[in-house]
Parts: structure tokens; C-alpha cells; sequence
């Protein structure tokens, strides 16, 4: 990632011609071949986790508390999935792991943990590799795959590694703690699970699905710095085949942050990036055809970037509702070479002034787009530039690359320099606070004539010449008015999918 130009990955079609035979017994036996190849192309159907067989940790030897490594005792239950589907327990209590959970062709598996706590100790023998756990069913026979119940605590690791590396070498001599990676799922439920004192690594990563929940997350103290681009992403949504669909709700995401320096803080909150190269063989590549994020009621702190979106393949579709975060930017979108809807609705930003990464962004940023297969709608929301040393974001609104963005009822508070530069922003029915340094005259800063910014429908306000604009107040009377999202002829998530998203079991 790290904004570098993607390679675009051709399209691989292979086309099987069949010759037709005078000869009818030629004829039925080229039938029967043509089915059986069918049969043969045809994903399997897994089993369903739904009343699935139970076993219990403990049974293949898992002790809590006991300070012993079970990661061998935990590994033997989840390969019991590879015969059948299973219901893994893992009882109440602390377990220590040294080396990764590892389980593949899983025909259908369900971790419940019942307040079980998991504490892995990287032992760097290959520390990019490195996760708590990586699952995957078979990839001609996509399963259902259920985590809940459980927290990964990655205190036994190294906490505090800003600073420390001075090239990307020593990523491969760092002891870093990755999440859970999941791979071939046709439902991913992870729910009720926490994450806390995680440094260098993805939370919750996930390859070749079709419908996600991830729902009632907590990460804490959960991140990194950008420094490699693996590190410090809460959430990483990478390549799938055919159309997706990732809920994410409830999601409460406070990113590490040093104690040395408040530039250096989580890299991403949530992250789509499809189209990187997944296999030496071009055949085995990811290409996908729709993908539906929906974003709601949640919660990203302390990140570069709350949401990123790369894709060299289909189209994307991003719904943000009722969510909060602390940020240098909003939404960032590179190199997407499909259609890129994005609609953000009531959503309260604190925009931060700095971060490690020196490019400033402002509410949303683009690079490599097409401006006529992408839109950026935000709705009744607040953005706050916050003042830390000093300093207040130099952009507020939109940034770089031909960037179109459109605001509706949406009240920028504290701007102290430019709402728009060297992209398009269109504010309607939206409110404008400046502090007494920002000029009226100047929120708009320009590198082409197809620029501009348009506030006609919107309100400007000045702050008084001695005091300047109180820091995140809002007088009552210019607040979002909190009016509804205008219906669209084509909604952003596709409805011709065909299919719901599989609900999560009710509690």
C-alpha cells in the first residue's frame, strides 16, 4: 500500500472449445466428460456451524493460569474441523501460546470462548507471519467460521516500538502481535471479542470471503506506525472472488499510541485492498466483482487514517453511519479502477493537525482516481480541527488529485486555513466556523481550472478579531440540522446481490 501505484492485474479468461461429433456415442461421452469437469469447477457447499459437534479445549490438554504453553492443546480442538464442522469451548480463564494457532481445510468451525483470555509470545521465527491465529477452510469449499467470546492480550510482547526501526529491515527482527487472519469464508462472524496491547499487526484480517459481521469489537491500545504496511491497521478486508458484503457495527477501536510523541499513532482504522498480488500464479489472483462495506455505530481513535480503500478490481461501495473518531484523515482512496461510492452520515470527527505521515489529507484525499466513477457524500455531520501545540489541520475538507467531494448539512468548526485544495469540494446547507487567522477569501487553493469550491449554499463565519472561534463549541443555532439522506434512484449498496448477509446468533 503506502500509496505507491499499483500494478493492475489483467483479466485471465480461459475458454474450453468443445468439438462437436457426428457420431452420437461420441456425443453422450463428451456430455458425460463436460459434467463431470463441471462437477469438478463447482465450489463444494460446507457444512453449517448450526448445531455442530461440541468439544472442549481442555480435552486435548488446554490448562488456564498455569503459565504453560496450549498452544498445541488449542491447535489439536480446532483440527478436529477438518473431519466435520465443530464447536470449539474455551473455558473461562488465561491461556499462554507460543507460536501461531494454525488450522487449514476447515470444514466448518465455531470458537466460543467463554471469557477466555489469550496471551501469544511471538517467538520470531518469522515475525511478519506471526498472528495469534490463522484459520482457513479449503478454497474450492468455502466455510462458515464463528469467533466470539474471547481476547487476545499481546502484553508479552514488546509495547512501545516507535522510534526503534530505522529501515525496513528491521521488521523482519521485530517481535511484533497480529490478530486472527481469516481465509476462504462464505460467512465470517467475529463478535464479542477484544483486542488490547497489540503492537505491529492487523487486528482482524481477512481474504477470499463473501458476507462478514464483525460487530461488538473492542481493540485498545491496538496499533502501530506506518513505518512498513502491514503495521497498525485495526481492520484489513484484502482480495475476494465474486460479490462481498462486510457489516461492521459496534466496533470501539482506540489505536496505541507513544508516550514519547503524539505524531506517532495507529496507522488505519479500516482498510479494503484488493488487487495486490496474491500468488506467484496469475490463475490463483483474487479479482472481485462488488464489495459492500456498511460501517455503523462505532468508534476510531488515534488513527493516520480512519478508512482506506485500494482496488485495482470491481466496484466499491462504502456506507458509513453513526460513527465517531480522532483522526488526520476521514477517508482515503487510491488507485480504484471499478466504480467507488462512498456516503458518510452523521459521523463527529475530531481532524488532527499531524501525524507521521507527512502528505495532509483533510476530511478525504484521492490518488490515481477517475473523478466520473467516484462520489464522497457527507451528511449531517461535525468536523472539529483540533488545536494541539499550536496547530490545526492546513486543509480541513478535501485534498489532492482531482478530488470531488460533496457535503451536505455538515458544520466545520475552527478552520483555520484552507477547506479545499487541489480538488473539487461542494458544500449545501453547510455551516463554515473560521478562527480569526483564516482568510474567507483564501479556503480554496488550486494547481488546475477544473478546481473549484463551492459554498454558495452554505454559510461562512467569521470569527471576532480579538478571540478566536472557541474550540469544538457550536452555537445551537448552526448545528446539523440532522435532515435526511435524499433517497437515490441506485442505492450505494447493490441489491441485486441476490442474497442476505447472515445474521449474527442472538445473544
Amino acid at each position: 500500500m503506502s500509496f505507491k501505484k499499483k500494478w493492475l492485474l489483467p483479466a485471465v479468461a480461459v475458454t474450453v472449445l468443445l468439438t462437436g461429433c457426428q457420431d452420437t456415442d461420441k456425443e453422450k461421452s463428451k456430455e458425460t466428460s463436460t459434467e463431470e469437469t463441471n462437477k469438478e469447477n463447482v465450489t463444494q457447499e460446507a457444512p453449517s456451524i448450526k448445531n455442530a459437534k461440541q468439544i472442549n479445549v481442555a480435552d486435548f490438554g488446554a490448562k488456564p493460569d498455569d503459565n504453560k504453553d496450549d498452544t498445541d492443546a488449542i491447535t489439536q480442538a480446532i483440527e478436529k474441523s477438518k473431519e466435520e464442522a465443530v464447536e470449539v469451548v474455551i473455558p473461562k480463564g488465561t491461556y499462554d501460546t507460543n507460536k501461531t494457532i494454525e488450522v487449514n481445510d476447515i470444514k466448518g468451525l465455531h470458537i466460543k470462548g467463554e471469557g477466555a483470555i489469550i496471551k501469544p509470545k511471538n517467538p520470531m521465527t518469522n515475525p511478519p507471519e506471526f498472528y495469534t491465529m490463522r484459520l482457513a477452510s479449503s478454497k474450492d469449499a468455502l466455510s462458515e467460521i464463528e469467533i466470539e467470546g474471547i481476547t487476545i492480550d499481546g502484553s508479552k510482547n514488546p509495547q512501545d516500538l516507535y522510534f526503534t526501526m530505522k529501515k525496513a529491515d528491521d521488521f523482519y527482527k521485530t517481535a511484533m502481535t497480529k490478530g486472527i487472519a481469516i481465509t476462504n469464508t462464505k460467512n465470517l462472524n467475529i463478535h464479542d471479542v477484544n483486542y488490547k496491547h497489540m503492537y505491529g499487526g492487523y487486528a482482524i484480517f481477512a481474504q477470499e470471503y463473501r458476507d462478514v459481521n464483525i460487530q461488538n469489537v473492542k481493540l485498545e491500545d491496538v496499533g502501530g506506525d506506518d513505518i512498513t504496511d502491514s503495521f497498525g491497521m485495526a481492520i484489513y478486508l484484502s482480495g475476494h472472488k465474486d460479490d462481498a458484503v462486510v457489516n461492521i457495527d459496534k466496533v470501539v477501536s482506540n489505536a496505541k499510541t507513544s508516550k514519547r510523541s503524539k505524531e506517532y499513532m495507529g496507522w488505519i482504522g479500516v482498510v479494503y485492498e484488493n488487487g495486490t498480488i496474491q500468488d506467484a500464479n496469475e490463475d490463483n489472483w483474487l479479482k472481485d466483482q462488488n464489495t459492500t462495506i456498511n460501517v455503523t455505530n462505532s468508534t476510531f481513535n488515534d488513527y493516520e487514517t480512519t478508512f482506506h480503500v485500494e482496488s485495482t478490481y470491481g466496484n466499491v461501495y462504502w456506507n458509513t453511519d453513526d460513527v465517531k473518531t480522532r483522526a488526520k484523515s476521514y477517508f482515503i482512496a487510491a488507485g480504484v479502477n471499478g466504480e467507488l461510492r462512498e456516503r458518510s452520515n452523521n459521523v463527529e470527527m475530531n481532524l488532527l493537525p499531524f501525524g507521521r505521515n507527512d502528505i495532509v489529507h483533510g476530511v478525504y484525499y484521492t490518488e490515481g482516481m477517475k473523478p466520473k466513477n467516484y462520489s464522497f457524500d457527507m451528511y449531517n455531520s461535525v468536523v472539529n480541527n483540533i488545536e494541539i501545540d499550536g496547530k490545526r489541520s492546513p486543509i480541513s475538507a478535501v485534498y489532492a488529485n482531482n478530488t470531488t467531494a460533496t457535503f451536505h448539512n455538515t458544520t466545520f468548526n475552527d478552520v483555520s486555513n484552507r477547506l479545499v485544495a487541489n480538488g473539487t469540494g461542494t458544500f449545501i446547507d453547510s455551516v463554515v466556523n473560521l478562527t480569526k487567522e483564516a482568510n474567507k477569501n483564501e479556503l480554496g487553493e488550486f494547481s488546475e481550472n477544473t478546481q473549484k469550491i463551492n459554498l454558495e449554499k452554505s454559510t461562512i463565519n467569521e470569527a471576532p478579531k480579538k478571540t478566536s472561534a472557541q474550540n469544538g463549541k457550536v452555537p445551537e443555532k448552526l448545528k446539523s440540522t440532522n435532515k435526511p439522506i435524499p433517497k437515490r434512484e441506485n442505492p450505494l449498496a447493490p441489491a441485486d446481490l441476490g442474497r442476505e448477509v447472515a445474521p449474527l446468533k442472538a445473544e
